[in-house]
Order: C-alpha cells, then sequence, then structure tokens
C-alpha cells in the first residue's frame, strides 16, 4: 500500500452505534489488521488505512472517517463498515425470545468489510478450531508474510497478506503458524485465486459463491462466514456451526442441543435476516455445557 492522499468523510445513522456491530471483522482482540475500540477503528485495507470515530446523540449516531491512501471510493468503505446497506426487517417475529433479543439488540449493525479474499483466508484459519487459536494463526501468519503499516505500528498494525506471498509458502511454513496442511492448501487455493486477479471484481454474495465453488475444504459454513463478513449479508447463517444450532435450539425451544436442520426450521420465518436474527440471540442466550471444553493440538511441536 502506498499512502498517497487523505479523504475525511461523515455520515449519520438514525440509530445508537452497538458495541458488536465490528466485532465479527475482528479475528480475536488483537487482530493486527483491525482495531476497535470504544469510540473508534483503525483498519488496514490494500488501498488505504481506514479510522472511523463515532459519537451517539439522541438516538442518532455520527461516524467520521479519515482515509489515507487511495481509495477510490471512500463513502461506499465507510457505509459498508457502519452496516448502512442492511434495512431493518418489517415483518415482526411472533417467539418471545426473538421479540426480546431483537429489542434490546436492536442497534445491532452488519458490518460489511468489502475484502472478500481476507474474509475467505480468515474463515478457512477459524475451521473446526476454537476461535482462540484461530485469532493466534491468523496473527501468525500476518506476521510472518506482512509488514508493518508505517505511523501505525504502535497499534501493532500490519499489511493485509499479498495472496502472490501466500501461493508460494511450503506446508512447513503453515505448520510452524499451526495451520495444518488441509487448511494450509485451501488457503493456497484462494491465494493462487486472488493472485491471478478473480476476486478483483467480486462485489456480491453471489460472485464470491461461484468463484470459490470449485475451492476443496471451502464449504458451506466458511462461504457464510466470509459473504457476511466481506459484504454484510444479514441472512449468511453458518450452517455447520458447533454453537450456533444449539443456541438457536436453547432460545426458541429450551432443548440444549440442536441439528443444522432444525436450527435452519427454526429460522425459516426469518428468511432474508437469519445471521442478524442469530447474533442477537447469542448475545441473549448461550446453551449449557455437558461435555468438556474441545482442546486443539498445537501441531507446531508434533
Amino acid at each position: 500500500m502506498t499512502q498517497r492522499t487523505t479523504t475525511s468523510i461523515e455520515i449519520t445513522v438514525p440509530r445508537a452505534h452497538h458495541r458488536s456491530t465490528f466485532r465479527s471483522l475482528q479475528l480475536g482482540s488483537y487482530d493486527p489488521t483491525i482495531r476497535v475500540g470504544e469510540r473508534g477503528l483503525i483498519a488496514v485495507r490494500y488501498d488505504s488505512i481506514v479510522e472511523v470515530h463515532w459519537e451517539t446523540f439522541q438516538g442518532t449516531t455520527t461516524y467520521r472517517a479519515t482515509l489515507t491512501g487511495d481509495s477510490r471510493n471512500p463513502l461506499h468503505v465507510l457505509e459498508g463498515l457502519v452496516g448502512r446497506h442492511a434495512i431493518r426487517p418489517t415483518k415482526a417475529s411472533d417467539h418471545p425470545s426473538v421479540t426480546r433479543s431483537i429489542s434490546r439488540h436492536r442497534h445491532l449493525r452488519i458490518a460489511a468489510s468489502g475484502l472478500p479474499f481476507i474474509e475467505s483466508v480468515k474463515a478457512v484459519i477459524g475451521q473446526r478450531i476454537t476461535a482462540h487459536d484461530a485469532a493466534l494463526q491468523w496473527s501468525r501468519l500476518v506476521r510472518a508474510t506482512s509488514q508493518p503499516v508505517p505511523a501505525y505500528e504502535p497499534f501493532g498494525l500490519y499489511e493485509l497478506p499479498d495472496p502472490r506471498i501466500l501461493v508460494g509458502l511450503g506446508v512447513s511454513s503453515f505448520h510452524r503458524m499451526g495451520i495444518e496442511e488441509r487448511r494450509a492448501r485451501t488457503i493456497r487455493q484462494l491465494a493462487d485465486l486472488a493472485a491471478r486477479g478473480h476476486f478483483d471484481d467480486i462485489t456480491s454474495s453471489t460472485k464470491l459463491l461461484v468463484r470459490t465453488e470449485a475451492v476443496s475444504g471451502f464449504g458451506p459454513w466458511s462461504r457464510a462466514v466470509a459473504v457476511g463478513n466481506a459484504f454484510g449479508d444479514p441472512d449468511a447463517l453458518p450452517i455447520g456451526d458447533f454453537h450456533h444450532k444449539n443456541t438457536v435450539s436453547w432460545a426458541l425451544t429450551n432443548r440444549p442441543r440442536g441439528t443444522d436442520e432444525e436450527m435452519t426450521a427454526l429460522l425459516e420465518p426469518y428468511a432474508g435476516w437469519r445471521w442478524w436474527v442469530t447474533r442477537c440471540l447469542s448475545m441473549e442466550h448461550r446453551a449449557p455445557r455437558f461435555d468438556h471444553r474441545r482442546r486443539n493440538l498445537d501441531i507446531r511441536v508434533m
């Protein structure tokens, strides 16, 4: 990234800011590509650095952004980040748990990073491991393949990984990051597509799904996570997630365990907003745990 110009813009939305709006864009609290605080965020893009600060007054939030770099459409970037693209559902819920959760978190917005390649790689890293381990592995990958962003080193920010570098990484390099061969192979396939420019014109969930259809190891769960975070798709429900089906079952049927099929059926009335509804429910309900916390082996020591 070459820093060229500085652009300042602001937008106002008729809602208070919700503390979890940007949380899905971070892979761990110390994600080296984005920092989110109580009143602002700093996000790294391929063409710029985005600083956003917000202030809520009488139920209206003003977001002020500064983009340093060569961003071609700064307003589009800011509108995506704050979730201005999504219109709230008008259909009322007939379930008290959903009604209560939506009411309490009605200000939650689905943020869109606008970075389909990066969100795809993050999704692959998060496959079948804990959020803690995924955050560590993402941080290792970024720090091993990128450089600190000039003037933002005190924040621990790094440039986004170059897909051309990821394509050339050997299995042993991924192994040292804690990423086994199966996920490494998928990341390299995605990086190969990106290096050949096949991610450059992906501007919608549909395009991402079509373009990555042949990538092995990039299934429905990973695609939902990627399109949800890249484009702020409020219906991008991650089928196959370890927790979501239990959260929905517990919240809507009072049963501590559920299946993906049951979750899909329960959320059918909220089609178009299933991911947003699930996120609201997850902040109010947590299914009981009956087993030991999952333990992941660190392959770096094997």
